[in-house]
């Protein structure tokens, strides 16, 4: 790529990002290849509730910088898009074109503030086109009152058709429905990780809450994806109509979270057996290992997030 086509131009990337999902990072990709530097705003809305804290949300979008650039070196890079090639080649040298900033009030405000010429969106459809166009005029309209200019530009990329279907709001539905393995295709390693440790949590204590030291239990459990998986396939299995009540699915869900744990469970009845060897049955294939219950997550590619800058 050619640096003058850049020419030390930044870029403004503000959304919520509760949490930043495999399409926000395609806008990302994008926008590497004409700016210099991408700030991803992280908008503080105090009357909408986050899933993700603002420190959270930072995380995120540094763990999947790593991600990117790991999931990059195992795939063949010339039938990544290009866009996505670019981004590796740039990253791998310079990680922090991306930088993750919080900030409150009007996005034009704070592009202003870090200096940031343009201000960049993404769009992944005809709906969404309607309302970018009606608030880059919104913001054409703020920009005279204070007498400031910025370009205002609206990403679509070629291979934007293969995120359509993908959003923050999606990825926590079906995460709330225990559809985790579905999810997880949405976001990288990293994010989905700490999606699932929230989401399991939450459901184990709404189902089981009732246990002793149920905080110590899940505070032992540390494989949160496979776990994750495994209540997946519990909830299809139970769907099939499979148990004769719903105590039975409580005591299948207590000895995968058990097992987990790496504890034995003695009292498996015949009917949690049988759930039992379908999880596995299915989290085998799925992780292309045998059994489900070692499947393995390397946290140790992932780099240490940035320190969280305010304004």
């Amino acid at each position: 790529m050619n640096s003058k086509s850049q020419n030390k131009k930044t870029a403004f990337y503000a959304g919520s990002f509760d949490p930043l999902t495999r399409g926000h990072w395609n806008i990302i990709c994008e926008a590497l290849t004409s700016f210099s530097k991408v700030y991803v705003g992280i908008g503080v809305n105090p009357n909408k509730k986050s899933l993700l804290t603002s420190d959270e949300r930072v995380a995120c979008i540094n763990h999947t910088i790593g991600d990117f650039l790991t999931e990059c070196c195992l795939t063949d890079r010339q039938k990544l898009p290009k866009s996505w090639q670019v981004a590796y080649e740039r990253l791998s040298s310079s990680p922090n074109i991306v930088e993750p900033i919080v900030y409150n009030g009007l996005t034009i405000d704070t592009a202003i503030k870090i200096g940031a010429d343009t201000l960049v969106r993404g769009v992944r459809n005809a709906e969404d086109m309607a309302y970018e166009d009606g608030l880059s005029r919104i913001n054409s309209e703020l920009l005279k009152v204070r007498g400031r200019n910025l370009n205002q530009v609206v990403l679509m990329p070629e291979n934007q058709k293969d995120f359509i279907h993908i959003s923050s709001s999606m990825t926590k539905s079906l995460c709330a429905m225990q559809e985790y393995i579905t999810a997880e295709k949405m976001v990288f390693p990293t994010v989905y990780n700490i999606l699932a440790q929230k989401y399991v949590s939450s459901y184990i204590k709404d189902t089981m809450g009732n246990k002793e030291d149920i905080n110590k239990v899940i505070s032992d459990i540390s494989d949160w994806k496979s776990l994750a998986a495994r209540i997946n396939y519990l909830n299809i299995y139970a769907s099939q109509g499979f148990f004769d009540n719903p105590q039975v699915k409580e005591n299948v869900l207590w000895a995968l979270v058990e097992r987990t744990r790496g504890l034995p469970v003695s009292d498996e009845t015949p009917q949690i057996q049988r759930a039992l060897s379908f999880i596995e049955e299915k989290g085998s294939a799925l992780c292309g290992k045998s059994p489900i219950f070692v499947c393995e997550h390397d946290d140790s590619k992932i780099p240490s997030g940035k320190t969280l800058q305010r304004l």
